[in-house]
């Protein structure tokens, strides 16, 4: 003979709300299945829009908590005899947290589904994630509000009139562009193009401090064929010149991935001519977030070696690989190539070394983007430009902080 609350959900399967709500108030005076009864009269109050009495059945269930092992595959059941109603309500029921743990439920014997008291939390000590969608549709609020805490300066550091170097690619090229056309003072080094990452810009900023090549650097370029040594057309002194005049410092690190020779262990400064290319000894790898970490902390330590009173601010490009030697796809070996390098400054920046700083660009366009009516890359109708918005909503941020009287955006 079948059970009040099997008889409940067939009822509510073939949408006869009315049977299906009696049977179920019978099933939690038998005691038989009082919470999972009690879960689906909120169910049926939820699509009736009975506000009151959903609470107060949702109520009841969290206050039993305890579920059977076949409770996921029924929900599942009757949200599809439902249709359209049952998705809405299923969405309800997960926004609202209202969902016991899934794994739980398959693998014990009714468990209770709930935490037996709400874990802890500090609301004065909580930087919460943006959960209205509306919250998105203000992005420099968005980005002041959700993404900037904890990375900003008690004050700003420069004025109109500091000189500020940008190094590497995309946020430092699109800085040091702003700047200049504010009619303040920038500069620009560059590393060589294609390969920038923090081994490369530490050997550049080893050479034009020290004036001595890395042990560990491969300086090749191919020129008429042939490779040669690669060095700078501007001479030593004046790199090493404005290094000693700057204020700040912005090092966009792009790639995690360097071609290394295996032989001599060292690492080529951007890709290998194709003229002494090797297979067998030329080899392009992820590095690590060790080594990535030791770059920087060298750097740092170089850069304020000649400019103590320098700030350094490490960014990470949001402009994804354009491809991968590994057996891997493109996508996830960028993943992991950006992952490493975030946890690379992390550490760095977290060690309280003092002027060091990180700037969240990064997040800023990939944390963000999935949640905007807009797409974060190709209004050029390329898909690895970062969109002119995004670009001036960083750069306008970045000014706000880190100058005073900044330009008008």
């Amino acid at each position: 003979m079948a059970t009040f609350y099997e008889e409940a959900l067939v009822a509510l399967h073939a949408q006869h709300l009315d049977e299906a709500q009696t049977l179920f108030q019978r099933t939690v005076v038998a005691q038989q299945r009082a919470g999972e009864a009690s879960f689906y009269l909120g169910v049926i109050a939820h699509i009736r829009k009975d506000n009151e009495a959903t609470l107060a059945h949702f109520k009841e269930y969290v206050r039993i908590g305890v579920v059977s092992n076949d409770f996921y595959a029924t929900l599942g059941s009757v949200v599809r005899a439902l249709g359209q109603i049952g998705e809405e309500t299923r969405a309800y029921l997960q926004y609202n947290r209202l969902l016991p743990n899934a794994t739980a439920v398959k693998t014990v014997a009714g468990p209770r589904g709930l935490a037996v008291e709400p874990w802890h939390f500090s609301a004065s000590k909580m930087n919460l994630h943006p959960r209205r969608m509306e919250e998105y549709q203000d992005l420099p609020k968005l980005i002041e509000t959700y993404v900037l805490p904890g990375h900003l300066p008690e004050k700003p550091l420069f004025d109109r009139s500091s000189i500020l170097l940008t190094v590497g690619s995309c946020f430092a090229e699109e800085l040091n562009r702003y700047i200049a056309e504010s009619g303040m003072t920038t500069g620009w080094v560059c590393v060589p193009p294609g390969l920038n990452n923090t081994f490369a810009v530490r050997q550049f900023f080893e050479w034009c401090i020290t004036g001595e090549q890395s042990s560990d650097s491969y300086w090749y370029d191919e020129q008429d064929g042939g490779a040669i040594k690669w060095k700078p057309e501007v001479e030593r002194d004046t790199y090493l010149a404005n290094v000693k005049a700057a204020a700040g410092f912005v090092f966009t690190i792009g790639l995690a991935e360097v071609w290394e020779d295996t032989q001599t262990k060292t690492t080529f400064w951007r890709g290998i001519p194709k003229s002494i290319y090797d297979p067998a000894r030329h080899v392009c790898r992820m590095s690590t977030v060790e080594e990535n970490a030791a770059n920087m902390r060298r750097l740092v330590d170089l850069v304020h070696s000649v400019a103590p009173n320098a700030q350094i601010i490490f960014t990470l490009s949001p402009v994804p690989l354009k491809a991968t030697f590994e057996d891997r796809s493109c996508i996830t070996a960028d993943c992991v190539s950006k992952s490493t390098l975030r946890v690379a400054i992390e550490q760095v920046t977290r060690a309280g070394l003092p002027r060091v700083a990180y700037w969240p660009s990064f997040e800023i366009v990939r944390w963000l983007s999935g949640h905007l009516p807009f797409p974060m890359y190709g209004d050029d109708g390329n898909v690895r430009h970062v969109n002119r918005q995004a670009v001036k909503l960083i750069l306008d941020a970045f000014m706000k902080h880190y100058y005073t009287a900044p330009p008008s955006p």
